[in-house]
């Protein structure tokens, strides 16, 4: 508003100061003259922080126009974008003519290495249109409850829930990640297959989704809108649409379902694998009381209804639960799981993921063969394969799960159970943790020690308990020295905790999580109070989760390929309907896990695993050089609960596990995991030309004592070739003595101590010899002495003295004592 005093001319006081002035002579000119200095005066001294307040004002306000412009520029150019993108939308969301169901293909390879198709996902097998009236009224409030309570009142948007979720994206203020989508957006999300992979289009997809959801509503009425998508979310099992989903749970039509049934089925929705009835049939229960109680809250049931409901008895639909559905295999119930772990991780929800692997008509490419997959199927579901455990009483057969994978991390073949295959997305054994005995003991212990040079291929140990009777080994006995390659291809508990003790259980834990991709390890603060930090785990593979065989099997790989590890790939490339790269695998994950030196030393020693006086001595296959080791977990007894063979050729790497599904001990006869490999391997590896493991620098062969582990001599009794990083050869040559056995090194030292005591007889002799002759000598000089005396004494006649007579008795008594 302007200012009065510009509006309506001099002020008053200025008149009144004039008259004043005048009165005094003076003019307001000069008054002002006279003034000015005290004007300045203040300013002076009181305008200063005034003056730059004002200045900080002036920049602070032009800073914030800049913004505001520029975020309005910003704004207006992102609406336009998402309108732009918008342009289809009068047909996409033509909810009578739109078209559902979009076929998933996966891809796999033939024997020839062709691309060929494997299956499709089709989702209309599962999808059965009903309309709103043939959709109980229990049913609609079943999910209006628990999937968008006001969906009745709002426009299409609940701009409360839209706000708080954004709110604790921003600012975390619930525990789990609260949705903002109503009814009507999930919908538009199904009938659009409108994703984002990245946080900008994130924000175009949400914009355009309230947009469209305004404009839908205004479009068809509330009950048009919830036809639809009660006809089009994902129920699990390969159903979309609740009358698919009452066809496959309860077998029946969905008129004739439940409260409670009706509850179940609604609460499906947000997470169908963790809430799927078949599988998880504890934590739909619990998700089912949480609908029924929403239902109760919002008075869409009575209190008798909503106590009826809950003590009611679901009776699912099992036997018939696959009719009419086509059963996966192993290898593809793993695809659909790591695409749709990989598609969580660009921001989808699980149900988002699992929806549009389903229905999004993506072409998943794998590296699947065709041919190991058949036949790994077909041996798998022969019962003859695999011996019966009698004695057991337990009312099952063992269980068992093989992974193939080639040397550069491609799964080519997969099978997660014996039988036939009865359910889609079940138990899959093949990626399920098990303690894997022995068999850690190349990955945990020894493949580190070698690549450090902490020992050698004839590094000599004792075969003794470590602590107390502590460990015991498989033949209940302790042999004493022998050689680090001994102890690997016989398996001895011992020498691998010694060896272990060298690599140290930090950098062995850290080995198996960090270079080798294992992902069960039990860290030291884990939830449940158990560790992997431990001898035990670590050296004897008695772990608190385990490994699974498709862990194990990419763990092994890098003893074939120069020590890299290939990060496991069930599918190299998926692409949306439209051709477009949705996620990409094309360039393996690697990681530099042993030196090439050290992968190739470990190699040879697993190679006589399967040799002579190895623990799988006797089954190998064909003529293509092999390796492998052998694991056995055990209780504290001693008896089998998990028996291993993890074995590999310069083609393919295959890890096999056999055991029961519960804790209990297991027949060992037989030794049926190596038995599986042989088979699988023996079989793949027909008409596969031969091949050698790569060649490494660093790495060099010698002659070896067997019993001293120095390098040999030609005394030496038992000699055997190694092979040696050429930074860790013995610098010592056995002198034949430390090779001798126990009974060899007695009979020597009996030798020895007869020969010493014969020297030493001899040597007395001669010296007793020497002495008597030195005696005679002394006596006869003596005499001799004697005699010249005598005949000088007779010459001068004279008479012997006193003296001379007390020194011829001194002489006769030296020469006495002399003789005795």
């Amino acid at each position: 508003m302007p200012d009065n005093k510009h509006l309506s001319g001099p002020d008053p006081k200025d008149r009144d100061e004039k008259k004043a002035l005048a009165a005094n002579g003076k003019t307001d000119k000069q008054s002002k003259k006279t003034k000015k200095p005290k004007k300045e005066v203040k300013l002076n001294k009181k305008g200063k922080k005034r003056l730059r307040d004002r200045t900080w004002f002036r920049v602070v306000l032009s800073i914030f126009m800049v913004c505001v412009i520029v975020g309005s520029v910003a704004a207006t150019s992102f609406v336009m974008y998402v309108f732009s993108t918008m342009k289809d939308d009068d047909q996409l969301l033509d909810l009578d003519k739109v078209k559902l169901p979009y076929t998933t293909i996966i891809y796999g390879q033939d024997a020839a290495g062709n691309e060929v198709e494997l299956t499709r996902l089709e989702s209309e097998s599962n999808r059965i249109y009903v309309s709103i009236d043939q959709i109980p009224k229990h049913m609609q409030n079943a999910v209006i409850a628990i999937e968008d309570e006001r969906f009745r009142s709002h426009k299409g948007v609940d701009w409360k829930r839209t706000i708080a979720a954004t709110v604790n994206e921003i600012v975390p203020i619930f525990s789990n990640r609260q949705g903002g989508s109503t009814i009507t957006q999930q919908l538009i999300k199904n009938i659009t297959n409108d994703r984002s992979t990245n946080a900008l289009e994130g924000y175009a997809r949400k914009a355009r989704e309230i947009f469209r959801a305004l404009n839908l509503e205004k479009t068809y009425s509330k009950d048009r809108i919830l036809e639809a998508y009660l006809n089009t979310f994902h129920l699990g099992n390969g159903t979309d649409g609740v009358q698919a989903a009452a066809n496959l749970y309860f077998n029946k039509d969905i008129s004739q379902v439940s409260i409670a049934e009706a509850a179940c089925l609604a609460g499906i929705t947000q997470a169908p694998s963790a809430y799927d009835p078949f599988t998880n049939p504890e934590a739909n229960k619990k998700r089912q009381l949480q609908v029924l109680a929403k239902m109760y809250e919002l008075e869409f049931i009575t209190k008798e209804e909503y106590e009826a409901a809950k003590n009611e008895e679901l009776v699912f639909n099992t036997a018939a639960a696959n009719q009419g559905t086509k059963i996966e295999s192993y290898y593809v119930d793993y695809v659909i799981e790591q695409v749709s772990d990989d598609l969580e991780k660009l921001g989808y929800s699980e149900e988002d993921a699992i929806s549009l692997i389903y229905t999004g008509g993506l072409r998943i490419h794998t590296p699947m063969d065709t041919s190991v997959q058949s036949y790994l199927e077909a041996y798998y579901q022969d019962d003859s394969n695999f011996p019966s455990d009698p004695g057991r009483n337990l009312g099952e057969e063992p269980q068992s799960a093989a992974v193939v994978m080639d040397v550069n991390g491609n799964i080519v073949g997969m099978v997660g159970g014996r039988g036939v295959k009865e359910t889609n997305r079940g138990f899959n054994r093949a990626v399920s943790p098990r303690p894997p005995g022995s068999s850690i003991k190349p990955i945990a212990s020894y493949g580190p020690a070698i690549d450090r040079d902490l020992v050698n291929w004839s590094t000599i140990l004792e075969d003794q308990p470590v602590r107390g009777n502590w460990p015991k080994n498989y033949y209940n006995a302790y042999r004493g020295k022998m050689t680090v390659e001994e102890g690997l291809k016989k398996s001895v508990n011992t020498l691998a905790v010694r060896v272990l003790q060298k690599v140290g259980i930090t950098e062995s834990f850290q080995h198996l999580r960090d270079n080798l991709g294992v992902t069960t390890l039990a860290e030291e603060d884990d939830p449940s109070g158990v560790s992997d930090y431990t001898e035990s785990s670590l050296g004897l593979g008695g772990m608190a989760y385990g490994i699974s065989p498709l862990e194990m099997a990419a763990a092994y790989v890098p003893f074939t390929t120069g020590g890299v590890y290939y990060q496991p790939r069930c599918y190299t490339k998926v692409e949306d309907q439209f051709g477009n790269s949705l996620l990409d695998k094309s360039n393996p994950t690697t990681k530099q896990a042993l030196s090439p030196a050290g992968a190739k030393v470990m190699n040879q020693m697993l190679q006589q695993v399967l040799r002579a006086g190895g623990t799988a001595s006797g089954y190998g296959f064909g003529y293509q050089p092999q390796g492998g080791k052998t694991g056995t977990s055990t209780d504290e007894d001693g008896y089998a609960h998990d028996i291993w063979f993890v074995g590999f050729s310069p083609y393919y790497v295959t890890s096999v596990w056999w055991g029961y599904d519960f804790d209990t001990n297991l027949n060992e006869d037989g030794y049926v995991p190596a038995g599986v490999w042989q088979d699988v391997m023996g079989h793949i590896h027909e008409g596969l030309a031969y091949k050698d493991f790569p060649s490494a620098s660093g790495v060099t062969t010698r002659t070896y004592c067997v019993k001293s582990g120095k390098l040999a001599s030609d005394t030496c009794k038992e000699k055997a070739t190694g092979w040696y990083k050429t930074s860790n050869v013995p610098t010592e040559t056995c002198d034949g003595t430390e090779c001798l056995t126990d009974e060899e090194k007695k009979q020597k030292e009996e030798e020895e101590k007869k020969k010493k005591q014969e020297e030493e007889e001899a040597s007395r002799s001669a010296s007793i010899s020497a002495s008597k002759s030195a005696s005679i000598s002394r006596e006869e000089e003596e005499n001799k002495n004697s005699s010249s005396a005598s005949s000088s004494n007779s010459s001068s006649g004279s008479t012997p003295s006193n003296g001379s007579s007390s020194s011829s008795s001194s002489g006769t008594t030296t020469k006495n004592k002399t003789v005795s």
